[in-house]
């Protein structure tokens, strides 16, 4: 289940747990709905992955390839990759080369995903084009000592947003990244340390790749985090101890200009120079009381501290005067901010797993954890009429996330992975999956009106930002099985809820029921092997949902249910050279996909339809 944005990450079947460190981090929860550019693309991402189309859904796993086989080749150390389709292009080089005490790993590519026509014909003017590179560089002196330095550098023009207001130009990205391993490689008695650097560049207007408003307005964000980090982890006979400590500091600064015949005018500041630091001490331990029973628990204390500099700068443009983040601050929830913002809480986490032999596994988690207030929630400071305001709120508290996990894993014994028999055992070459947590929040940040609420002064509809409580439920369940030594079928269903309690209405951004079912064949011949495969996707309509600004924030827009069907295969031959091709949405549908790509960035969305039915055709080669 992809929840980045508003469930928590569900409990892991199967997973051993001393693969994991933190366990009491609130990392794995986000806002609702996030603003923010997609991931970057490191050398670790496959080299298969399809280009990322802002309004269609994500699928909930990776279509069985055997260009893989290819990807995972390590004979040779250059792949080129192409990828062409009815609606953008993708290139890549991968380059990975490894000595005797040390490895470099290159990594180059360009995206573009141009203009589409969704499956009634209308056009939609949206795309990006994207490039950049990644070096890492590793030295192993000796078993006991490791060091790496990586960097990224990640370039995205030309974002279009139909269902926004204003396109992103320009999004540029800088990481660096260092780090040191001074132990045993299995981590049995390791010390390690990273430092980290991202630069983050944004540039956005409303005029330059549309038709011009009214008013033409540019954005600059400009964002700089550093991250130090140190744990220590050792394992004494069962048992296996971690300690971390964490320090970020992040200045965020994002000013918005009115571009007038005198230049651009500073009318608002986005994000007015936020200075924050925040440090997060953990310790986690691990006991394996048995082969068949683990337990694992985890506290941690996170504090953060933040200053927005610029809170009292306001502007003056033709006579009129701008308030100042702080005046508007004042306005909208009765106090400014007049010294730094100042949060912290402890987290708490526990977990029992159960391993009764190879083919079962079942694990029962409960946490206590909290979320620390994101910029976008607290510092916003934008004035605009008509409800087109955002205006954060500094005071917000952490959210407490109190959560009750559960999942198992369900194996036959002929089982080896999606679409292998192991032992030639067909019968027994299945396997289920099953996860659900059920999640009490109080303090839950969530975007919302203004109307005259408790604790809001005014009623003019911007975007503000509350404290609520609220109820998140996400469940999945899966089954795989292999048909035959060829062929394998495995379907998926996931649902999210989301309530604001304090409220009584549904939260906004949450996936509907969908449901996923796929069919694969894959064989061998004289020319190396082939899969063909065909996915069916079924999303239900949104029946809960938070449309109505006048009584909610108005996120979401009414969609009608919808089934999709995709047509994928490849080929390779010798692990050198692979192609691969696929049709998406055969039947040619016009749906609204459930919006799980970060760079979709509209508070005030207009509904965007998905692709029409769309060709693709990929080429992969080992040098």
């Amino acid at each position: 289940m992809h929840l980045r944005y508003l469930l928590p990450a569900l409990a892991i079947a199967g997973a051993h747990a001393e693969k994991a460190t933190d366990l009491a981090t609130a990392d794995a929860y986000h806002m609702q709905y996030n603003f923010g550019p997609p991931p970057v693309i490191t050398p670790q991402t496959d080299i298969n992955t399809p280009l990322e189309n802002q309004f269609d859904y994500a699928r909930p796993w990776l279509d069985p390839n055997v260009a893989n086989d290819v990807a995972g080749s390590t004979t040779r150390p250059l792949q080129l990759g192409v990828q062409i389709g009815s609606h953008g292009d993708s290139e890549r080089a991968l380059l990975r080369l490894r000595g005797s005490n040390g490895y470099l790993i290159g990594n180059a590519y360009r995206q573009h995903l141009g203009d589409y026509k969704d499956g009634s014909g209308a056009r939609v003017n949206a795309g990006y084009t994207r490039d950049g590179e990644a070096l890492v560089a590793g030295i192993v002196p000796n078993g006991v000592q490791e060091y790496r330095l990586g960097v990224v550098r990640d370039s995205i023009n030309n974002d279009k947003q139909p269902g926004d207001q204003m396109d992103a130009l320009r999004t540029r990205r800088i990481i660096v990244n260092g780090m040191a391993r001074l132990g045993a490689q299995d981590q049995s008695n390791t010390l390690n340390l990273s430092a980290r650097n991202i630069h983050l560049d944004r540039r956005a207007d409303n005029y330059s790749l549309r038709r011009a408003g009214p008013q033409r307005v540019n954005m600059k964000v400009d964002r700089n985090l550093y991250d130090l980090s140190a744990d220590y982890r050792l394992q004494y006979g069962d048992q296996r101890s971690h300690i971390g400590l964490t320090y970020g500091h992040d200045n965020h600064n994002a000013e918005r200009y009115l571009n007038t015949p005198q230049g651009l005018l500073r009318n608002a500041y986005r994000f007015p120079d936020v200075h924050s630091d925040r440090w997060h001490l953990y310790y986690d331990h691990y006991w394996d009381i048995t082969p068949q029973h683990q337990l694992s628990g985890g506290l941690s204390y996170d504090h953060l501290t933040a200053d927005p500099r610029a809170k009292n700068r306001g502007a003056s443009i033709g006579g009129q005067t701008i308030p100042a983040p702080n005046q508007l601050w004042q306005r909208y929830y009765g106090q400014g901010l007049n010294r730094k913002a100042k949060t912290d809480g402890v987290g708490a986490a526990l977990a029992y797993e159960f391993r009764p032999n190879e083919q079962h596994t079942y694990r029962f988690a409960v946490d206590s954890l909290i979320r620390q207030p994101d910029n976008t929630e607290r510092f916003h400071a934008l004035p605009g009429q008509n409800g087109m305001g955002w205006i954060g709120n500094p005071h917000l508290d952490p959210e407490r996330h109190n959560r009750i996990s559960l999942a198992a894993t369900w194996q036959g014994t002929g089982w080896r992975e999606y679409g292998k028999v192991a032992n030639g055992d067909l019968g027994g070459a299945w396997q289920i999956e099953a996860k659900a947590d059920y999640d009490k929040v109080s303090n839950f940040i969530t975007l919302d009106r203004a109307r005259g609420q408790t604790g809001i002064r005014q009623d003019d509809g911007s975007v503000i930002s509350r404290n609520v409580d609220a109820t998140l439920i996400g469940a999945e369940i899966g089954a795989a099985k292999s048909l035959s030594t060829n062929l394998a079928a495995r379907s998926k269903i996931r649902y999210q809820y989301g309530e604001n309690d304090s409220d009584n209405r549904a939260l906004y951004h949450v996936r509907p029921l969908t449901a996923d079912i796929a069919l694969d064949w894959r064989d061998y011949a004289p020319f190396g092997s082939y899969n063909l495969g065909v996915n069916l996707h079924y999303a239900h309509k949104n029946g809960r949902r938070d449309s109505n600004k006048a009584s909610g924030l108005g996120l979401d827009y009414p969609t009608a249910g919808y089934t999709t069907v995709n047509l994928y295969g490849s080929l390779q031959t010798r692990d050198r050279f692979a192609i691969t091709l696929g049709v998406n949405n055969l039947f040619n549908r016009r749906y609204f996909a459930y919006n799980e790509q970060p760079h979709t960035a509209a508070i005030n969305p207009n509904p965007v339809a998905a692709p029409e039915r769309s060709v693709w055709l990929g080429f992969n080669y080992k040098f």
